[in-house]
C-alpha cells in the first residue's frame, strides 16, 4: 500500500500536489465505512492523510458478520488508534440514526459528520458466477444485492456525505442503457442530491499481481459542495482521469508470498492435515472424472497419461487434496508446463489457470494452488493462504496480528475475497483530494467533543509500523 502511494505521489503535478496538500483540513478529514469488512478503506484513509499531515478521523465502521467486526476493532480501529469509533452491526439501521455498537455494547448515535463515506453493497446477486438473470436485481431488491443497495440509498439521504465511494462488480459500470441496475442506482442517487461517475479499474493495472476488474463510483452531494449538475460532472471526470494516471505495473507475486519454510506456513499446513485426519472436506468432491476426461480431451491431454510431476505428488499439500482437485492441479501443470497457479475451487471447464505471476480474482472460497512462481526456481507445490490473498489486495502485513487477536485462514480468505484492493482505493482517494471544491473551515480540535480530539490528534501506530511515506 505505501509503496503505491508513493507511486502515486510521484505521478502528480507540482500544482496537482498542491491541491491536495491544500485539501487536507479537520472538514475533509472525517470518514466512515459500511460493509467493508477487511478494514482496507480505512487503512487507506489513514495512511493517505497522515502521510499528507492531516488528522484522519474515523467516524465509524459498520459489519454484519461477527469475525470480520472482530477484526476491525482488534487489529484496523488498533492500528489507527480509534479503538473508541462505533463499530455498528446492521447497515440498514445507520439511517435511523441510532444503531448496535459491538465496541460500546449498546445503541450508540450514528456519527453524520463524515465527509467522506466509503460502501460495498452485496454483489451476490449480480455477480457473474450466479446463474439466472441479473434483470432488476435493485429495483426490485432481489436477495443481499437489493436490500444492502436500499439501506446505501437511505443512508445517503440520511447522512448525506459530501463525497461517497462505492463498490462492486463489473455489472455496475455499464451504460445505463445497457443495464437496469445501472440505471436504479443512477436515478436513485440524483433523487438524493448526489451526481455519479462509475469506471472499471482492474487491480492488476494498480500494482497488484491479481486480476480483479471491479465497478468503483464516485458521487459528489451537489449542494453541500456547491456545484451545479454539470460542474459535479467535470469534477467527477477529472477525478478519473487523474486515476488513469496512477496505473502501475504489479509487483512480483514472489514478493508478496510468505516463505514456504516458515511457522504460518507449517502451522497452517498442519492445521489442514488435522482437518483431514478428522474427516474435513479439503475441498469438496463428487464424480467429476466423466467431465474432466472429456474436458482434458477437448485440449489435447491424454487422460490415461494425465499425472503430476513427481515433486509435486510427494508434496504435502498436494497429497490432502481430494481426487478431483488432484485431476485439475495434475490437468493444469500438464496445459501450462510453467504453471503459477490454478484455483480448484471451481470445475475444471471453469477453472483459472495463471503462467505469468498474476492470481486471478480472489474470492472468499478461493483454492489456488500454486506451482511455478516467477523468481523461485523450484516450485512452491502448494495452496496459496487466506493471509496471502489478503496482502495480494494490497492490506499491510505489518498491520496482522501475531497472537490471539489473529484471525483463521480460511476467515482471512473470506476477508480477503471480499475486500477492496488498497490500491485502487488509495488511487481513489488521492484524486479526490486533488479535485474537490475547497471546503469551509471548521473548529480546531479543541472545540470538537473530546473523544473525537483524543482520537484524531493521537500518534499513529499505523504510521509508525510503516514509517513516513511522504
Amino acid at each position: 500500500m505505501q509503496q503505491y502511494l508513493l507511486f502515486a505521489w510521484g505521478k502528480l503535478s507540482e500544482q496537482e500536489k498542491s491541491m491536495a496538500r491544500s485539501a487536507i483540513t479537520a472538514s475533509t478529514s472525517s470518514l466512515s465505512t459500511s460493509c467493508s469488512g477487511s478494514g482496507m478503506a480505512e487503512v487507506a484513509h489513514d495512511l493517505l492523510f497522515r502521510s499528507l499531515g492531516g488528522t484522519p478521523y474515523l467516524c465509524h465502521s459498520c459489519e454484519i458478520i461477527g469475525f470480520k467486526r472482530e477484526h476491525l476493532m482488534r487489529t484496523v480501529h488498533t492500528a489507527l488508534q480509534a479503538e473508541d469509533a462505533c463499530c455498528f452491526q446492521e447497515f440498514g439501521e445507520l439511517s435511523s440514526g441510532t444503531a448496535k455498537c459491538s465496541v460500546h455494547k449498546e445503541l450508540c448515535s450514528v456519527d453524520f459528520s463524515a465527509f467522506l463515506a466509503v460502501i460495498g453493497y452485496s454483489c451476490k446477486d449480480m455477480s457473474c458466477l450466479k446463474a439466472g438473470s441479473k434483470k432488476h436485481v435493485l429495483q426490485k431488491q432481489i436477495g443481499s444485492s437489493g436490500s444492502t443497495c436500499q439501506y446505501l440509498i437511505a443512508y445517503l439521504k440520511a447522512a448525506a456525505p459530501k463525497v461517497a465511494i462505492l463498490e462492486n462488480v463489473p455489472e455496475m459500470a455499464k451504460e445505463e442503457h445497457q443495464s437496469d441496475n445501472v440505471r436504479y442506482m443512477s436515478e436513485a442517487v440524483r433523487a438524493a442530491g448526489y451526481e455519479i461517475r462509475t469506471r472499471l479499474l482492474d487491480a492488476q493495472e494498480f500494482m497488484l499481481p491479481q486480476r480483479r476488474k471491479r465497478a468503483w463510483s464516485v458521487l459528489l452531494h451537489q449542494r453541500s459542495l456547491g456545484l451545479t449538475s454539470a460542474e459535479a460532472a467535470r469534477v467527477l471526470d477529472a477525478i478519473f482521469q487523474t486515476v488513469e494516471k496512477q496505473r502501475a505495473r504489479p509487483v512480483a507475486a514472489k514478493e508478496l508470498l510468505l516463505k514456504t519454510a516458515g511457522d504460518t506456513v507449517e502451522a497452517e499446513l498442519r492445521r489442514r492435515q488435522a482437518c483431514c485426519r478428522g474427516g474435513g472436506d479439503a475441498g469438496g468432491c463428487g464424480n467429476s472424472s466423466e467431465l474432466h476426461q472429456s474436458f482434458m480431451h477437448s485440449k489435447g491431454v491424454s487422460w490415461a497419461q494425465l499425472r503430476a510431476p513427481a515433486s509435486t505428488e510427494e508434496s504435502a499439500w498436494f497429497q490432502m487434496c481430494t481426487q478431483r482437485e488432484k485431476e485439475i492441479i495434475a490437468f493444469a501443470m500438464k496445459y501450462k508446463p510453467r504453471l503459477f497457479s490454478v484455483d480448484c475451487s471451481q470445475r475444471i471447464d471453469r477453472t483459472t489457470m495463471e503462467d505469468n505471476g498474476i492470481i486471478p480474482t480472489i474470492t472468499p472460497s478461493a483454492r489456488n494452488f500454486l506451482a511455478y512462481v516467477p523468481g523461485i526456481k523450484q516450485p512452491l507445490n502448494r495452496f496459496m493462504l487466506g493471509v496471502e490473498s489478503l496482502v495480494f489486495q494490497g492490506f499491510p502485513v505489518e498491520l496482522l496480528p501475531k497472537s490471539e487477536a489473529k484471525a483463521s485462514d480460511p476467515q482471512y480468505q473470506d476477508l480477503a475475497g471480499n475486500a477492496f484492493p488498497a490500491t485502487c482505493i488509495l488511487a481513489i482517494m488521492l484524486a479526490i483530494l486533488v479535485h474537490v471544491p475547497a471546503q469551509p473551515s471548521v473548529p480546531d480540535l479543541h472545540d470538537v467533543p473530546d473523544s473525537q480530539a483524543s482520537r484524531a490528534s493521537g500518534a499513529s501506530s499505523l504510521m509508525e509500523l510503516l514509517g513516513g511515506i511522504l
